[in-house]
């Protein structure tokens, strides 16, 4: 009797250590599982992460140009710009009084300054930088068109008038008190 029990305990035995081998592998198997989803789900948080911190850094910099006191980053006036320019002052020879010109300007920003290519044509023909601000947008030539001998200093102030529309004044001051003021009119195309 102790015999049979002791087989029949045997057997029970191994039955029920064959279902805790399965039971394990199956607890193994699933362990497995949940730790390649949670590397997948690490890998996308780290992503994520890496996502919101540039944007974060974006964001950052767009807000110190726009409460910058020096220079006010505006959207608006990114975009080309038909322009009219008529003379109102002259004390050269060669320009009267009247004499229109056309130019398209492209406006942008390049890192901290507010540049407009010039274009006649679809060809820059002189290039201008400077800064928007609470008091309007101030442009002065970057690199002068003529020689050292002949200095030349090109002054734009503008002023917005609407939405697509900014007013203003060009002028360009040469040797010998020689001066040339025009009006300008930029409506956005």
């Amino acid at each position: 009797m102790i015999i049979r029990f002791s087989l029949l305990f045997l057997l029970v035995f191994s039955l029920c250590s064959c279902g805790l081998q399965e039971r394990e592998a199956s607890l193994n198997a699933r362990e497995r599982a949940l730790q390649s989803q949670q590397q997948m789900l690490d890998a996308r948080a780290l992503t994520l992460q890496q996502r919101e911190d540039a944007l974060t850094q974006k964001l950052q910099k767009l807000d110190s140009l726009s409460h910058d006191s020096a220079m006010l980053y505006e959207p608006q006036l990114i975009g080309r710009w038909a322009v009219r320019m008529t003379c109102t002052e002259t004390s050269c020879p060669g320009s009267a009084l009247g004499d229109v010109k056309s130019e398209v300007w492209d406006i942008s920003y390049e890192e901290n300054a507010l540049v407009a290519k010039a274009m006649v044509k679809n060809s820059v023909v002189r290039i201008y930088s400077g800064k928007s601000n609470r008091d309007g947008i101030q442009l002065a030539e970057s690199v002068p068109s003529e020689p050292v001998g002949n200095a030349v200093v090109i002054s734009i102030s503008l002023k917005q008038k609407g939405a697509n529309m900014l007013e203003g004044e060009r002028v360009i001051a040469r040797e010998n008190d020689c001066r040339i003021v025009y009006a300008l009119q930029l409506s956005k195309q």
